[in-house]
């Protein structure tokens, strides 16, 4: 198990990192139209509100216990998948503009 330091430390890296590829996207909606363009916005929505759920975890880290602070690394990796089958999702768009 990390410690909460090294685990909050861990967190920070991927909402950096989420937060990135998340304005790189914001980035790119102009090129897409309509119904596109609507779902396109939702996904990045989406993937928003998973950074912010982990944000909200990080935030909490302090404040749980030991048994908490293991749930929180064992959600962490399921958090990183979901991540990634959103953004995937927002790639595929991409490939059929």
């Amino acid at each position: 198990m990390l410690s909460r330091k090294d685990l909050t430390s861990s967190m920070r890296v991927i909402i950096d990192k989420w937060d990135n590829e998340i304005d790189g996207l914001d980035k790119d909606i102009h090129r897409f139209e309509d119904e596109t363009k609507e779902e396109y916005s939702k996904r990045i929505g989406e993937l928003k509100d998973q950074k912010s759920a982990l944000q909200k975890e990080m935030d909490s880290i302090e404040d749980v216990s030991d048994k908490g602070l293991k749930e929180i690394e064992e959600g962490l990796e399921e958090a990183k998948n979901a991540f990634k089958v959103t953004m995937e999702k927002v790639k595929n768009l991409f490939e059929n503009e």
